[in-house]
């Protein structure tokens, strides 16, 4: 595993067990075969979580900006499966659609906001960047949806 993500992913851990209180701390340590104080010191940096443990923090969090800070800048677009077993897929393709064109239309709006003003400020570009990112996810959740919408009752799609 890369060093440089190492400490961020550590905050991330720690921010969502932490301040969002997405999962008890016990529970999570319990669940990756740790004691308390060992997550907690992987939590503050005194010790590194390794790819075992991160196998099983991913399922059990099931929180995508983990898997982002893990391939942070190589390229490539974490994407969570859609649930196979989920009744209303059609509605959530639908949804998961009309998010993507959202998105696309702010990225758009924020691009021709910045050509207004004749500049692109950092902040703004974090923005347009988040936007497109999010409709390149949303397109690939599609994409490994079609399997599972053509198996579909008619009457669903």
């Amino acid at each position: 595993m890369a060093t440089a993500c190492v400490a961020p992913f550590a905050k991330l851990v720690r921010r969502i067990l932490i301040k969002e209180r997405r999962a008890s701390a016990r529970e999570v340590a319990t669940s990756l075969g740790l004691s308390y104080g060992a997550l907690h010191n992987r939590l503050n940096g005194r010790a590194q979580f390794n790819p075992d443990e991160i196998t099983r923090l991913l399922p059990e969090l099931r929180d995508v900006r983990l898997a982002d800070c893990l391939l942070g800048q190589s390229g490539f677009l974490a994407v969570q499966s859609p649930v196979t077993g989920e009744n209303h897929l059609d509605r959530t393709a639908s949804r998961i659609g009309f998010s993507c064109g959202a998105e696309v239309l702010s990225a758009l709006q924020g691009i021709t906001d910045s050509t207004a003003l004749h500049s692109l400020e950092r902040m703004q570009r974090a923005e347009i960047e988040d936007h497109i990112h999010n409709a390149q996810r949303g397109l690939a959740i599609l994409q490994l949806a079609l399997p599972y919408l053509s198996t579909l009752p008619e009457h669903a799609v």
